[in-house]
């Protein structure tokens, strides 16, 4: 659980400043540079996406599922509970390749920004 907590402080100070460079850009260059503000659009959402709980709209749409969706979860979770544990750790190295790729863009994001930054 630690190693998960300071993953997601790391993964979030990326994403507070992905956020504060995009606003930056959006002040300063509001006709320029909509490449770079769509990474970092696409970063901040993927972030979003990955970490953040889902929204109340996104629990009433669950609401609304049929129930024939309903018993067909309930039969996949059932049958994934008898399976053995061995996919475990492949969905757990999927999450965490899903996280190091949203790292790396941030990081691409960053660096994108810092060299436009050097040219000013």
């Amino acid at each position: 659980m630690m190693g998960n907590e300071m993953e997601w402080l790391s993964t979030s100070s990326v994403v507070e400043r992905a956020k504060e460079e995009l606003e930056i850009l959006e002040n300063e260059h509001p006709n320029s540079f909509h490449y770079l503000k769509s990474e970092l659009q696409i970063l901040i959402s993927n972030f979003q996406s990955h970490y953040l709980p889902p929204t109340s709209s996104s629990s009433s749409a669950l609401t609304q599922e049929s129930s024939t969706s309903k018993k067909r979860k309930a039969n996949r979770s059932e049958s994934n509970e008898n399976s053995d544990d061995a996919h475990i750790p492949k969905i757990h190295k999927v999450k965490s390749s899903k996280i190091d790729a949203v790292l790396e863009r941030a990081q691409q994001c960053i660096h994108k920004i810092r060299r436009f930054k050097a040219t000013l």
